[in-house]
């Protein structure tokens, strides 16, 4: 592998910052396959935005930058776990020498490919599949990965993005009830903003058919008169793309207004509505009631594993939590669930302030908090969320200047 065959990596940077680029991956591709033996190296990937040839760039005084990490995937054959973590300490190690040098993120992680070929379509896979660059290894193990399809990805995936972006804005209004925003605050405001309206959109996109593992192709779409999303949030839509691939300064002064107004989260409130209405088949479904029936959606989807049922056991579960239809039967939801259903199911209340005096109360014993709705209430949800989704968020509180005891 070498420059040339690359391609492009950027959707709009010019010659010099692609040659930044190119010349970074080839780097990073000969410090991580001069530690991986031969026989273990099943392919190794450039992914996201770089690997799907979508890139973002930022222009500053010196002209432009590339705007976002290097995302390398390594897929390995005959390793175990542990080997692979030791594997993976060595490469960052190597690594560490390239980010210092060049001031560019470098994200790599390393996979199991025999796991991947069983694991279920999760919008990774499929996005990777289709949207890499082969840097090393076997041309035909992503694209022999047949049944990765759009209409495949399973539908927990979709609605896990919705949360997991949704989650940062969450974090944004910590961010927000802390004084004013610093440069390296609003920052993360305005990165979270970005990441949660294009993962809205794209969930949006999924329930309607049409998810695309190109960004400039789902940009395209949620463009289209026949996409029934508001016009409201494809132009808010629309802005955070302009964003992620220039770093316009327009998009991201709306971007950070929105956020501080309290008009994004009024509306991704109707478009995450619709895509819960869609995913849980329940055409007049408001967020009143939602988290017994998101806690019954996971009994459903879980009865038949018995075994998933008893390791999904939830410590949380606190006794008498009569909501809805009964105190067994929830408890059972919430064993089936475990703390991933927990996350889900108290997510509107959390992020919108939706929700009856049942979600009220459920989520006054799930989080052990008197106020779900306060500053409180919601640091108990991110904590529950961090277990599950994200163990970095105490270092992003850290990093953000944010009360750490609060998060840990």
């Amino acid at each position: 592998m070498n420059e040339t065959t690359l391609g492009r990596l950027t959707l709009i940077g010019g010659p010099q910052v692609e040659k930044t680029l190119r010349e970074l991956v080839v780097k990073a591709t000969r410090a991580i396959c001069g530690l991986v033996p031969k026989e273990n190296l099943k392919a190794l990937v450039l992914a996201g935005g770089y690997g799907r040839g979508e890139g973002g760039i930022r222009v500053g005084e010196d002209g432009e930058r590339p705007a976002n990490n290097l995302d390398l995937l390594l897929f390995t054959v005959g390793l175990r776990a542990s080997a692979r973590a030791q594997l993976t300490a060595k490469v960052n190690h190597a690594l560490d020498t390239l980010r210092r040098r060049s001031g560019m993120g470098f994200d790599f992680s390393a996979v199991d490919a025999r796991r991947v070929e069983r694991d279920r379509v999760r919008v990774l896979w499929y996005d990777v599949r289709h949207g890499h660059k082969l840097l090393a290894g076997d041309p035909e193990f992503l694209p022999g990965l047949k049944r990765f399809t759009a209409e495949n990805i399973d539908r927990t995936e979709m609605a896990d993005l919705v949360i997991n972006r949704g989650a940062l804005l969450v974090l944004n209004d910590i961010i927000l009830a802390n004084g004013p925003l610093t440069p390296v605050r609003r920052e993360a405001v305005l990165t979270h903003t970005a990441k949660a309206v294009i993962g809205y959109g794209d969930a949006f996109l999924f329930t309607r058919g049409a998810y695309h593992w190109s960004y400039a192709e789902r940009r395209h779409t949620m463009a289209d008169m026949k996409i029934p999303a508001s016009q409201e949030f494809k132009a808010l839509y629309e802005t955070a793309m302009r964003y992620r691939f220039s770093g316009e300064s327009r998009a991201a002064d709306r971007l950070v207004a929105e956020a501080e107004s309290g008009n994004l989260t009024r509306v991704l409130a109707a478009v995450h509505l619709e895509v819960e209405r869609r995913r849980l088949r329940a055409r007049h479904m408001t967020f009143d009631g939602y988290v017994a029936r998101s806690l019954r959606h996971e009994l459903d989807d879980f009865k038949s594993s018995l075994r998933k049922l008893a390791k999904g056991a939830l410590v949380l579960v606190r006794g008498g939590l009569g909501v809805g239809g009964g105190a067994i039967s929830l408890r059972m939801a919430l064993q089936a669930g475990g703390e991933q259903g927990v996350v889900r199911a108290l997510f509107p209340l959390m992020l919108y302030g939706q929700g009856g005096a049942e979600d009220l109360a459920a989520a006054r014993s799930l989080l052990d908090v008197k106020k779900p709705k306060s500053t409180a209430g919601k640091m108990a949800w991110l904590r529950l969320w961090g277990r599950v989704f994200d163990p970095n968020l105490v270092f992003t509180f850290k990093r953000l200047g944010l009360p750490v005891e609060v998060a840990a």
